[in-house]
């Protein structure tokens, strides 16, 4: 569900027009570790030392 390939729109002129194309842009894999406990922003890990960053990030 969460493993696959995100995609994305080419747009291209035609004269009179658009010709829209779905094209592949990443391939993507759920990482349970990283994906479950998103980062802490830098600036609130430097301003507050009893905030630690979650794990692989």
């Amino acid at each position: 569900m969460l493993n696959g390939t995100l995609h994305g729109m080419q747009i291209k002129t035609n004269g009179t027009g658009f010709t829209y194309t779905v094209v592949p842009a990443q391939v993507v894999t759920f990482n349970a570790g990283r994906m479950y406990r998103y980062p802490f922003p830098y600036a609130e890990v430097i301003s507050n030392k009893s905030i630690i960053q979650n794990t692989n990030w």
